[in-house]
């Protein structure tokens, strides 16, 4: 994740929690190991904190100097997601839970059971016609809706055919993509709750997605990178990013990382890349 404020990009590994200042990526300024599991998710929270997600079930706290102030341990098995929706901070867990928390007192609010198993992804979504909704995906196969008032489910969307692994909002928060474990993509509309469309190119687990200017780029377990056009469904352009595994990305809007817009991608080989985005035109050139 990135620390837009601190200017640090912040990674999470069996390895602990490393701090790097975006400037020169490659030096790593800081390496903390509170958890005793791997850091499976990290995200930086609107009050300025760092919160981290562990195999070993726990939430850590983290100030932006890497000071750890405060652990969560409401969760019986590992965080796998955090986010933020609203004024809240969302966790999910292999425990089947998804945790509403108040990110000033650090009180859990409520607590979903959902009847998917493991929750490994989260999102949220707001546009006009539905408002603010949390939407998730676990190894049942299916996709959720869940309203933000009574965190009631709403809606079920069928169309994957093994867990999902990662949900994206693009279009303004009008659409969202999902990944999953069946190798594909799927486009949703967040308005009706119907699926636009399926993607397929990727020969193993999907495992990541994130939008990135007018693109969606996809990670998945056969070590590449793949850029759709969310509008068409065509795939635009595929890159042998890894040998192992590419497992998480996130989009980058200047940050000192030499581009206007571009990519970090993570991957199983503990490597971490960055990309520039290059236009058609240019990249002839």
């Amino acid at each position: 994740t990135l620390h837009k404020e601190t200017n640090q990009l912040i990674s999470g590994s069996v390895d602990g929690i490393k701090f790097r200042e975006v400037a020169e990526p490659a030096t790593c300024a800081a390496t903390v190991k509170e958890h005793y599991g791997t850091v499976l998710c990290l995200l930086v929270c609107h009050t300025g904190h760092v919160i981290s997600g562990s195999r070993d079930c726990q939430i850590k706290i983290w100030d932006p100097m890497g000071h750890c102030i405060g652990t969560l341990e409401q969760h019986t098995d590992a965080v796998q997601v955090l986010i933020e929706c609203g004024t809240f901070v969302i966790s999910g867990s292999n425990d089947g839970s998804i945790k509403i928390w108040d990110p000033v007192h650090w009180i859990c609010l409520k607590t979903i059971r959902s009847c998917s198993g493991s929750i490994k992804a989260l999102c949220c979504v707001q546009n006009e016609l539905n408002g603010l909704k949390l939407v998730s995906g676990g190894y049942d196969r299916k996709v959720r809706v869940w309203n933000t008032d009574g965190w009631v489910c709403e809606h079920v969307l069928h169309g994957h055919q093994s867990g999902v692994t990662a949900l994206c909002v693009y279009a303004n928060g009008n659409n969202f993509a999902s990944t999953s474990n069946d190798d594909t993509v799927r486009l949703w509309d967040a308005g009706t709750w119907e699926c636009l469309s399926t993607l397929y190119g990727h020969t193993e687990t999907v495992w990541t997605i994130c939008e990135v200017d007018r693109w969606l780029i996809s990670g998945s377990g056969d070590g590449t990178l793949r850029v759709w056009d969310p509008d068409t469904g065509e795939c635009e352009a595929v890159v042998q990013a890894n040998e192992q595994p590419v497992s998480t990305l996130l989009a980058v809007d200047g940050g000192g990382l030499g581009n206007d817009k571009g990519l970090v991608s993570g991957s199983w080989d503990s490597s971490i890349a960055f990309w520039g985005l290059v236009e058609a035109d240019r990249a002839d050139q």
